[in-house]
């Protein structure tokens, strides 16, 4: 129970990020007969890379740096981290993003996008609730610092519902109380990534499903059935195409990407000027007027802090680990992070996530949604 809230706390408002360091205290003594593993020297390599950047930015280009430690250093505490986690760690953990998804029933009942008042003294840009009847205006933050972390945690733990053992009937009431959460978050790239998720892990399943139709020809009320229940659902999007895009665009008539043409126009620009070192493994962010923004994207934003050479060592390490076991899991992560900084923080909630999926190498019980 304390490892899965010592996971959980730093991804509640307010709490520092710098608390995912009592994490060590929770996976150091289970590992003091150390195996290095390739995966661990490939991680360790990131890490020397990124100190060696560092180092000759402080030399060559700006000696008032204060950042001596690259923030690439906390990945090898997130990858012990992933490594110990067990079923019982992942349950517990589930448990409490669970909670959270209550906390969030009652800002959404509220029309209060947080409970935690001392959130509204800081500028988020936000929207009164519930403008327009848009649900993205309806967000709610649970205990998050907002819609976005809060929506993360709760995709990674649907994830993790479908890979853990338990009973039929406890895993659809924990489903429907998740994919209730994935709503009153309504992160887009989360719902597209529940989408992609849902594909990917059910393809297999539909595919057997038709062949076992196909041959048993008892089956065809059940073919009839699922051929019609597909049909009404794509009728019912059909003939309500205009409010679903209405909601996804926040109400606008063309494709509403959040502004980020402008942040994507700097990075990748940054990125051509420094495509070797990038930002010398110091985070980069975009400043616009006087506000700090990420790239929305793990990828652009690897590659600009620390160019292509620490870059492509992120990459090995992914396809090196990515397997038909995992993929399903590891796959939508990876499309949310196209449109999303989820992963390479160094940790996060997400990244462990990522990485406890990444480094499976064998199946485990797994459900059908």
């Amino acid at each position: 129970m304390l490892f899965a809230f010592l996971i959980f706390a730093p991804t509640i408002a307010f709490v520092p990020h710098y608390a995912n360091i009592l994490l060590v205290f929770k996976v150091i003594p289970k590992r003091l007969k150390l195996k290095i593993s390739s995966n661990l020297i490939v991680l360790l390599l990131i890490v020397l890379l990124s100190e060696i950047n560092i180092i000759a930015r402080h030399l060559f280009i700006d000696s008032t740096t204060s950042e001596y430690v690259p923030y690439s250093i906390l990945i090898i505490l997130t990858f012990f981290v992933a490594k110990n986690l067990n079923s019982d760690h992942l349950r517990y953990l589930v448990y409490l993003i669970l909670f959270e998804i209550f906390i969030g029933w009652i800002e959404f009942g509220l029309h209060k996008h947080t409970i935690l008042s001392a959130l509204y003294n800081f500028d988020f840009g936000q929207s009164e609730f519930g403008k327009g009847g848009l649900m993205y205006y309806s967000r709610v933050y649970g205990l998050s610092q907002n819609s976005s972390s809060f929506a993360y945690k709760v995709f990674g733990a649907l994830l993790i519902t479908y890979s853990l053992p338990m009973k039929k009937a406890r895993r659809n009431i924990i489903y429907a109380i998740l994919l209730s959460g994935i709503l009153i978050s309504f992160n887009r790239t989360v719902i597209g990534a529940l989408l992609v998720f849902i594909l990917i892990s059910q393809m297999p399943v539909l595919i057997r499903s038709l062949k076992r139709m196909v041959v048993f020809f008892k089956l065809r009320p059940y073919l009839i059935f699922v051929i019609v229940l597909g049909l009404v659902l794509v009728f019912t999007i059909f003939l309500n195409y205009t409010s679903i895009i209405n909601q996804m665009n926040r109400g606008m008539t063309s494709v509403d990407t959040s502004s980020r043409e402008i942040s994507y126009s700097y990075f990748l620009a940054f990125i051509k000027n420094n495509f070797w070192f990038g930002n010398m493994s110091v985070k980069l962010w975009y400043n616009h007027e006087g506000t700090l923004f990420h790239a929305h994207n793990s990828f652009v934003e690897t590659l600009a802090s620390n160019g292509i050479f620490i870059f492509l060592l992120y990459m090995f390490f992914v396809l090196k680990n990515l397997n038909r076991y995992n993929a399903k899991f590891v796959m939508p992560i990876l499309v949310l992070s196209v449109l999303q900084y989820g992963i390479f923080w160094g940790i996060s909630f997400l990244d462990i996530v990522f990485q406890y999926f990444l480094l499976r190498v064998n199946k485990a019980n797994e459900s059908s949604l």
